[in-house]
């Protein structure tokens, strides 16, 4: 079973995820930015759902922190970055750490599953 983060700071909108994502997927949560990465570490999802605004550690920050890891296999984690800000500075860190981007209110639950599961069948297991 491929495993799923979810790094968001909205209860509301994580258990909502997990609810969702929990049917298909081995599912953990993390709250702010520094539990996401504890969490990759040790969880070693093949997916992070990535929140920008976060406490402790922001995810973009997160993300280049990820990005050089020397354990390759987590240099490389997927990660789709889900968030309500946009801003094209976002989109561009984004791509150079090569990350999906998607805006929370221009995408929709089933939407969001759709890009999940496209982005975990395309990764090599």
């Amino acid at each position: 079973m491929k495993k799923i983060l979810i790094v968001e700071d909205d209860r509301a909108m994580r258990d909502a995820l997990s609810d969702r994502l929990s049917r298909t997927y081995e599912i953990a949560q993390a709250e702010d930015g520094e539990e996401g990465y504890k969490f990759i570490l040790t969880f070693k999802p093949d997916l992070v759902l990535l929140d920008l605004l976060l406490p402790k550690l922001p995810g973009i920050e997160l993300l280049e922190k990820l990005r050089k890891h020397p354990d390759l296999a987590i240099a490389n984690t997927g990660v789709i970055i889900f968030s309500n800000f946009s801003s094209e500075e976002y989109f561009q860190k984004a791509k150079q750490f090569n990350a999906q981007y998607l805006v929370k209110a221009l995408t929709d639950l089933p939407d969001l599953v759709k890009k999940i599961e496209k982005t975990l069948n395309d990764s090599p297991t």
